[in-house]
């Protein structure tokens, strides 16, 4: 918990290393305005930009690169690869390469196992996904290979230069506010960016996956949450899929009002990320594991993704997708995963219907490195399918860049794949962030 300033950053500077300081709010400015500091002087020098270093790297320069180093890297990759090396220093590239990496979803766990992964767990004597130490997807997942030092470059030039956003993507945070306090009394959903909704069910708000400041990590917002967290309505119930800084943000879970209040579900070994910041009422779930709220039931299930905030602690919590039940709806938050073709169809047989599923649609690209923990847009459709979700919900994209594929294009494959599985655009949501829709469904 967090007693002063300086002793949270003297604990923070402690676990440099343990993991723990990449996602603190210091860290996060630290990191950014070292590297915007580096390049500051690289770019006044007029000697270095990013650039693609091989002909296969699809890093695309900044406006300001000189016509000359352009035709230098087009023509003579080689030749523009060891300009660069001669610039950048190795301490530089090390540091930078890490602070990426820290930010970027871990690698996979691969097993031998064949067992169901939540048909019946308890039943087992063992469960499959537990591993010395820590976690591992279960069914099997080979283990997916590293992004690649463009695929790095690429991510640094996202802190420099982010994306533009085009116009009405998202809505005023006032506007925001007041649709949803219109709303009030009424089953809503609303999208306040990347994995984070409010979904509100029979009187009880539920917040998932807590991002709502400027960074995940050292990766900038392209666009404001919805709502700030300090204008956010009374939370009753929070779930974490997973501890990557785009679900678990610290800055936003300390500066929530009434932490002693909240209820918590959280995958296993999570649960004390939130009791040292002040929380009482966390609850650890294991798959196939449930747990109560106000006669609404909150069930940890299986999800192909991975763990880990720094570069000791990967895979040492799980992570989840969640099933929401109250007495009318059913929904299903997938949280962050990669495709199954075994996985979904279980989770199907076991609920038999899901009013909504949320499913991450970004993230995917290039599959080489993302395949195992990002699923694409038409694999996205096909898990809601799968579930047995009547509404697919898109989130994880248009609020991040953390991977390769255009802004506007993860919505564009979504809506085809959509389209072609016989979903309409009423069955179909792509919401503006701080959005909200009345779910269709009246409690009773």
């Amino acid at each position: 918990m967090h007693h002063s300033p300086c002793n949270a950053r003297c604990r923070d500077l402690s676990r440099t290393f343990q993991g723990d300081f990449w996602g603190t709010s210091e860290a996060q400015v630290l990191a950014c305005d070292f590297l915007q500091w580096i390049f500051a002087l690289i770019r006044q020098s007029g000697r270095f930009t990013l650039a693609a270093a091989s002909s296969r790297t699809s890093l695309l320069p900044p406006p300001t690169i000189s016509a000359g180093y352009a035709h230098l890297v087009d023509n003579h990759p080689a030749e523009a690869a060891e300009k660069v090396g001669s610039l950048m220093s190795l301490p530089f590239l090390g540091v930078a390469t890490l602070l990426i990496l820290a930010c970027i979803p871990g690698h996979s766990q691969s097993n031998d196992s064949t067992i169901s992964a939540i048909q019946p767990i308890r039943s087992l004597g063992h469960r499959p996904h537990h591993a010395d130490g820590g976690f591992r997807n279960f069914p099997p997942t080979p283990e997916d290979p590293f992004p690649g030092v463009g695929f790095i470059l690429r991510r640094l030039r996202t802190i420099l230069l982010p994306g533009s956003v085009p116009p009405g993507h998202s809505l005023s945070e006032d506007e925001a506010l007041a649709r949803y306090r219109a709303l009030k009394g009424r089953n809503t959903i609303t999208w306040l960016g990347h994995a984070t909704f409010l979904i509100r069910i029979n009187g009880v708000t539920i917040l998932t996956d807590p991002f709502l400041t400027r960074r995940a990590g050292i990766i900038p917002r392209s666009v404001p949450p919805g709502i700030a967290v300090e204008r956010l309505p009374e939370i009753d119930v929070i779930i974490v899929s997973h501890n990557h800084y785009d679900h678990l943000d610290a800055s936003t879970v300390e500066a929530l009002s009434n932490k002693e209040r909240i209820k918590v579900f959280v995958p296993l070994a999570l649960g004390a990320f939130f009791t040292e910041r002040g929380y009482r009422k966390v609850t650890e779930l294991d798959w196939g594991d449930d747990a109560r709220h106000s006669r609404i039931r909150f069930t940890a299930l299986p999800a192909v993704h991975g763990s880990g905030r720094g570069f000791t602690d990967e895979n040492k919590t799980l992570w989840a997708s969640w099933a929401i039940e109250s007495s009318t709806l059913r929904f299903y938050f997938a949280g962050d995963t990669g495709y199954s073709p075994t996985l979904f169809k279980e989770i199907g047989r076991r609920f038999g219907h899901f009013n909504a599923a949320f499913l991450p649609i970004g993230g995917y690209a290039p599959r080489e490195s993302q395949a195992i923990l990002h699923a694409t847009p038409a694999e996205a459709v096909t898990i809601g399918q799968e579930v047995g979700a009547s509404i697919l919900i898109a989130m994880h994209w248009g609020t991040i860049e953390l991977s390769d594929e255009p802004f506007a294009e993860p919505v564009q494959r979504f809506r085809r794949a959509a389209e072609k599985a016989g979903f309409s655009k009423q069955t179909a949501w792509v919401m503006r962030i701080g959005e909200t829709r009345v779910f269709p469904v009246s409690s009773n």
